[in-house]
Parts: structure tokens; C-alpha cells; sequence
């Protein structure tokens, strides 16, 4: 059963210097034409379908016009009958006062702010345009509307960036009281400004600093280290990423969306000609079981719950200790798994060493 949507919108007002994903600067007309192909693909794709999560991501979707956004929510709420969890991205710059109304209309109930520093000087390196009053105007706003689960999201091991910046940005997000932080290491992708400037992430030994030092302050401070890269109040839990994280199939929507459904993956093309053309599906991958076995595993062992041995015998008819059970055996003697009754979970130096424990089960 597809439990999740996921709806690609690839326009910015802005371009990020980090950023690799499938964008283009802000144009109406354009974005008018590829509103229309994309309604297209969700009635092709999700025909009659309700969904417990949907996913507006980008690109940012909070960059298209009051019309084209209230357009795209009703679209999508077509679908939401049953929606446990309805999220949008945003940038604090663009995310008014009547677009947080629009929000609130169509009954979204998460967001998830692109925050990444608090300090300008970082903000400006990195092209963003938003400032940290925008910030708490937005949380506030938001609040005031009813939308009360917020995430935010933080970048560490920027040029330049200092251990006491990046103390000083977790302990300024502290003070604004929302209920998830996502944190993300810095990794130069090929095609985004910050490769062709020839930037570098900072020593591998202080990007490991900052993120225990982040650890160590988002849990004394309340929050649950659920996933590798996220933490949450009680309650505040992304439940769209656990879909990903759980391994459950998706649809994905939308130019550079990806999708999974059975034992098959699909990549859309980033081409607005072929998408504005219907032609929507760049790539699809047929995955052997072996394949899905193993990327259940690597995605399940990001959370700190682990992996259901039931759940994965559910799936594949198979016992999870029979097939991996030298890999298993392994990472436990070195501490970095352990098992229960019920599921195989990470160790907290396991939850900080995934891509050793992984190596493990390429072995088998």
C-alpha cells in the first residue's frame, strides 16, 4: 500500500551556493506551464489515491505566487482526505503573511523552514537572503495560524565556519521553540556555485565536533536523537521521512522527483521540455530483492529504533538473522549493533559509524 506523495516544485527567487537539486530561478509563465504538466502527472500517477503523507519540497515552494500556490494545495488536498501529516518547505523571505494564511486554509500541518545559519556572514556566502527576524516573524506567524510543527534545518562544516558560530546558531534555534532540527554536513555537489568557487568543507575532524556538540546539546535540551541527521520535541517526529526511512513505497511527483513502488525505482527527468511533453520518467530500475533487502537495512539502521525483524520477515518471507547473519554477528561483537526480542538497533557508536556497520552487510 502507497502511503506517501511527494510534490517537486523547482523554483527558487534565489539560487543556493550549496544546493544540487533539480531548480531553476523564479518565472511565472514558466512556472504556470509546469504547474499544469504536474497536475497532469498526479492524475496519471495518483487517480483516486489518498495518501497519510504528503511532501511539498524544492526548489521552494513558498516562491510561487499566491494563486499558484493556493492552486497547487487544492490539488493536492484532493488526495489528503485521510492525511496524518500534510508538510511544505519554505524560505523565511518568502513565506508572507497571506501565504501562511493559504497554508493554514488548506490544512497543512507541518513546515519546514530552510534556515541553515543565523550568522549574515554565512547567509550571504551561501546566497541566502533571509534574515533571523524573518525567522521568528514566520515561527511566530505560523504559531498564530495553528501550524505548530516546525521544523528547521542547519548546515555545519561551512567554509569559514567556526565551532562557536555553530554553537551560537543551535543555541539561538533553541530560543525560537519549535519541535524538529534537521542538521546536514556540507558536501559540494558538482554542479552547485559552491563547486565551480572550489569551496571545501571544513577538516573532517571538526565537522565530527560540530555534530556532537550538536548532539549533545539538542538532547540535554529535550530533543530525541530519532534519526542520524534529526531530532525532535515529543510528538514532532517527520512522519513523511519515516516513510523513507521504514523503506515503504512512495510516489514521487514532479521534475527530479524519485519514486518507489514494489520492487521498482524511478527518477523523472529534469528536463522542463520533457516534462511540459508528458515524457515523465527519465529512468526506472527494477530492484533485484537482494537489492531491497540491503536498502531496507541502510535506510532502517538511520533510525535509532532500528529495524523490525518482523517487518522485514513480513517482507521478504525470510528471517533477518538467517541471511545476514555474519554481518550481524560482526557488528555486535564490535559494539556497534545490538538485538532484542524484537529488533536489530544500532549502538550509539553504531548510530555514529553507519557507514562501517553497512560495509558489513556488503560483504554477505
Amino acid at each position: 500500500m502507497i502511503k506517501s506523495l511527494y510534490v517537486h516544485i523547482p523554483f527558487c527567487n534565489s539560487i543556493c551556493g550549496y544546493c544540487d537539486f533539480c531548480r531553476v530561478k523564479y518565472n511565472e509563465s514558466l512556472a504556470e506551464k509546469y504547474m499544469h504538466a504536474l497536475y497532469a502527472e498526479m492524475a496519471e500517477k495518483c487517480k483516486n489515491m489518498q495518501f497519510d503523507t504528503i511532501y511539498i519540497g524544492g526548489g521552494t515552494p513558498t516562491s510561487l505566487s499566491n494563486e499558484l500556490l493556493d492552486d497547487l494545495l487544492s490539488h493536492c488536498n484532493f488526495h489528503a482526505k485521510d492525511c496524518k501529516e500534510f508538510t511544505i518547505e519554505a524560505n523565511p523571505e518568502s513565506l508572507t503573511k497571506d501565504k501562511i494564511e493559504i497554508l493554514k486554509k488548506h490544512h497543512i500541518s507541518r513546515v519546514s523552514l530552510g534556515v541553515q545559519a543565523i550568522q549574515p556572514k554565512l547567509l550571504s556566502m551561501m546566497n541566502r537572503k533571509h534574515t533571523v527576524k524573518q525567522i521568528k516573524e514566520c515561527i511566530e506567524e505560523l504559531n498564530q495560524v495553528g501550524i505548530k510543527h516546525i521544523s528547521i534545518d542547519l548546515i555545519y562544516s561551512l567554509p569559514t565556519q567556526t565551532i562557536d558560530e555553530w554553537k551560537e546558531s543551535l543555541l539561538e534555534v533553541l530560543s525560537w521553540k519549535i519541535d524538529h532540527i534537521s542538521l546536514y554536513s556540507l558536501t559540494i555537489e558538482e554542479n552547485s556555485d559552491f563547486a565551480r568557487k572550489g569551496f571545501t568543507p571544513l577538516d573532517e575532524e571538526v565537522e565530527a565536533d560540530m555534530y556532537e556538540i550538536a548532539c549533545h546539546i539538542l538532547e540535554e535540551n529535550g530533543y530525541h536523537h530519532y534519526e542520524i541527521s534529526n531530532f525532535a520535541k515529543e510528538n514532532g517526529e517527520s512522519l513523511h521521512n519515516k516513510t523513507y526511512w521504514h523503506y515503504d513505497d512512495f510516489i514521487g511527483l514532479g521534475m527530479g522527483a524519485s519514486g518507489k513502488i514494489e520492487d521498482k525505482r524511478y527518477d523523472n527527468t529534469m528536463n522542463f521540455l520533457e516534462y511540459f511533453d508528458h515524457k515523465w520518467c527519465k529512468e526506472e530500475i527494477h530492484l533485484e530483492k537482494e537489492d531491497i533487502m540491503f536498502e531496507m537495512i541502510m535506510m532502517g539502521l538511520r533510525l535509532k529504533e532500528g529495524i523490525s525483524k518482523q517487518l522485514f520477515y513480513q517482507r521478504f518471507h525470510e528471517d533477518i538473522k538467517d541471511i545476514y547473519k555474519s554481518a550481524l554477528d560482526a557488528n555486535i561483537d564490535k559494539g556497534l549493533l545490538f538485538e532484542t526480542e524484537e529488533r536489530i538497533i544500532p549502538t550509539e557508536r553504531g548510530f555514529a559509524c553507519l557507514n562501517e556497520v553497512l560495509l558489513e552487510f556488503l560483504k554477505e
